[in-house]
Order: structure tokens, then C-alpha cells, then sequence
């Protein structure tokens, strides 16, 4: 099956980034899979006069679940409201943990991805065309990535 990845870290600009995919999806007769990252969860061992506010990892995989179903839900009734005729994307949503391109880049291979699309902020910008996570996606996925 045809698929797309489009990457949310639920930022106005990812949000942007997603309601776009919709039309190329359609255009594209693929699926799109909705992925969050969250950051990996570090064991620390327990000491006794440290208290450490740090969420589990399986808190950290519920909110990004419960966000990403929100995402999906808001994305099914932009998709309508599009009334662009042709097929009808599946929105699936996929939480992973980890390394943002690392995990991007795995499962675009796996999946057989066409494209992958995400959003880009004035953050992002840094080195001579793009620094962080989006210079990272950029080198390590094979497919096309739109930003």
C-alpha cells in the first residue's frame, strides 16, 4: 500500500505541514501515516534524596497516543471538508520513541514509503540551509522529503 509519512510535533507548523499532505495523498492515492517522536525515556537508578519529575516512558507513549488521535480526528474532518474528488486517505496514527531521523528513516524503509513531509520553523534553520532534526531527516531517509 501506498503511503506517506508526516512527521508532528503537534507545532503550528506541523499542523501545517499535515492539512498539505492531505491533497498529495489524494493525488497520490496513498495513505498517510501520522508519526510522533517522543524523546527516549533514560533509566535512572533510584536515589534517595533525589526526587526526579520525569515521565515513564509509557506516560510519554499515552500522551503522544492521545495527541496524535486528536490529530487524526481533526485531520478526518479537514479531509472532508476538502471534498476533493479521487481517493480516500487512511490517517493512521504511530507513536514512536527515540531518535526523531533514526525512526523516521527506519520506518520509511520499512514501509516503503513514497514521500515524507514535515513542518519547518524559523528554528530550524541554522547551519547553511537547515540544522537539527530537519538536516538529520534530510540525510538519513531515502525518499523525498517535503518541508
Amino acid at each position: 500500500m501506498k503511503n506517506i509519512l508526516v512527521l508532528t510535533d503537534f507545532s503550528n507548523e506541523a499542523t501545517h505541514a499535515a492539512e498539505s499532505a492531505l491533497p498529495v495523498a489524494i493525488k497520490l492515492g496513498a495513505d498517510i501515516l501520522l508519526i510522533n517522536v517522543y524523546p527516549i525515556t533514560p533509566y535512572l537508578p533510584p536515589v534517595e534524596a533525589t526526587v526526579l519529575p520525569q515521565s515513564s516512558a509509557a506516560e510519554k507513549r499515552r500522551i503522544s497516543s492521545s495527541r496524535l488521535n486528536n490529530e487524526v480526528r481533526r485531520l478526518e474532518k479537514r479531509l472532508i471538508g476538502l471534498k476533493l474528488p479521487g481517493y480516500v486517505p487512511a490517517i493512521r496514527p504511530i507513536p514512536l520513541e527515540g531518535q526523531l531521523a533514526e525512526r523516521v528513516a527506519g520506518l520509511a524503509r520499512r514501509k516503503k514509503s513514497m514521500l515524507v513531509t514535515m513542518g519547518v520553523s524559523g528554528k530550524s534553520y541554522g547551519d547553511l540551509l537547515f540544522a537539527g532534526n530537519v538536516k538529520a531527516v534530510l540525510q538519513q531517509v531515502s525518499c523525498p522529503v517535503l518541508l
